[in-house]
């Protein structure tokens, strides 16, 4: 399989992040073309990740990228799962992930993504 990018980079703090912005800032990708998907272990209705999928959403409003928002929960399992079967799918159907990282499996089904598209952990 073709990589689409140069390397696997998988942020899990603030410096992490700037170490990717520092380095994807000559970039040649269109915005447009970015199918992000954001994955976490939040519950509906809780006003924490409620903002945080606000901010998601004015990015997307603000840069026009797709942005697909999965909540999971306390369900370790079901986010593990709904991760895996994306890995052992041909065409994932995005072109970057950020997701939380709640427990192992979680992060074992991340790293199997982080091989074919850029993944960001946050809140791990």
């Amino acid at each position: 399989m073709e990589k689409k990018y140069l390397a696997q980079i998988i942020a899990t703090d603030n410096e992490g992040l700037q170490m990717i912005s520092a380095y994807s800032s000559g970039a040649s990708v269109k915005v447009s073309d970015i199918k992000l998907l954001v994955c976490t272990h939040g519950e509906r209705g809780s006003g924490f990740w409620d903002e945080v999928d606000m901010a998601f959403i004015e990015l997307q409003k603000f840069y026009g990228f797709e942005l697909t928002i999965e909540r999971f929960g306390e369900s370790a399992e079901n986010q593990a799962a709904f991760l895996n079967e994306l890995a052992d799918k041909e065409d994932i159907g995005y072109t970057a992930m950020c997701s939380t990282v709640l427990r192992p499996e979680i992060g074992d089904a991340v790293r199997r993504l982080s091989v074919r598209i850029p993944t960001v952990t946050y809140n791990t």
